[in-house]
């Protein structure tokens, strides 16, 4: 039977002297799996590829979209995104002054 478990949970960091908190969405299956050396960056496809570019984009590249084996032994996707509680906030974040 196929398995599916989502985890949401807040990530706080230190970058020297701020703190920052982000959202991280870990998603697992026990499924298949992906090929062996399966890469993100070697796909033909642009959907993942770009949902991840446009996070780094504004976000910086400490947030974005990573796929990989599961410990389940099919796939993992973890999501990482900035908390954004305010709105002077979210200007930030889109004006890129965050990164």
């Amino acid at each position: 039977m196929l398995r599916i478990r989502v985890h949401i949970h807040e990530d706080i960091r230190e970058e020297g002297s701020r703190v920052s908190s982000g959202i991280v969405i870990r998603i697992l299956d026990n499924g298949q799996g992906l090929p062996e050396g399966w890469r993100m960056e070697d796909t033909s496809g642009i959907g993942v590829q770009n949902v991840h570019q446009r996070i780094q984009l504004y976000c910086g590249t400490h947030y974005g979209v990573r796929i990989g084996a599961s410990e389940l032994g099919g796939v993992e996707v973890i999501i990482r995104l900035p908390r954004i509680e305010t709105e002077e906030q979210l200007n930030q974040w889109l004006g890129g002054e965050n990164k």
